[in-house]
């Protein structure tokens, strides 16, 4: 047994090859492995920003600020009289303008590595999530309880997808094998 099969590689491979099969049958250690290995992803893509950018964005954001508002705050200061007189204030206000425009710009292009992986494993995980329900014998949109009832249907979906697999072939299929 190599380490890739130790630590169930091959659980989160095989729904992103079947990201497009949604009439089959999810067993419950595939499900939760792809699902750790997604949490586990998301995670360190977000602690990428927390570690370089996170205090500049924190701060913009409960601030309330974006560039223009950055840009007009930076005209106005220009438009008073000191800076007017003291030639090198101005010069060293157009740098902090640029400073801080390039720090929320950096910040925020952190955040495009972690949205591509959810958007690219939002598939495979709704996909994998259509089997699962159908092991357990109920359609595939019992998903959609997540929305109608937020917090009652996540728990209601926990529940589910938390069940045995049905031993015996329904609608959807045979039990999934062992990979």
């Amino acid at each position: 047994m190599n380490f890739a099969d130790k630590i169930g590689w091959q659980y989160f491979i095989k729904p992103l090859k079947e990201w497009n099969q949604l009439n089959a049958r999810t067993g419950l250690k595939e499900f939760w492995v792809f699902q750790a290995y997604v949490t586990v992803i998301l995670i360190l893509l977000n602690l990428i920003p927390i570690y370089y950018y996170m205090p500049l964005d924190w701060y913009f954001n409960m601030v309330g600020l974006d560039e223009f508002m950055v840009r007009d705050i930076f005209a106005l200061l220009a438009d008073s009289p000191i800076f007017q007189t003291i030639p090198e204030l101005e010069n060293r206000l157009v740098q902090y303008e640029n400073w801080i425009l390039s720090l929320m710009h950096d910040g925020i292009k952190h955040y495009y590595l972690q949205t591509l992986a959810a958007l690219y494993l939002m598939f495979p995980g709704l996909a994998i999530l259509f089997r699962r329900f159908h092991d357990i014998g109920r359609s595939g949109w019992w998903h959609l309880l997540i929305f109608v009832l937020p917090p009652f249907g996540s728990l209601i979906v926990l529940i589910a997808t938390l069940q045995d697999s049905q031993k015996q072939a329904n609608t959807w299929g045979e039990p999934p094998s062992k990979i």
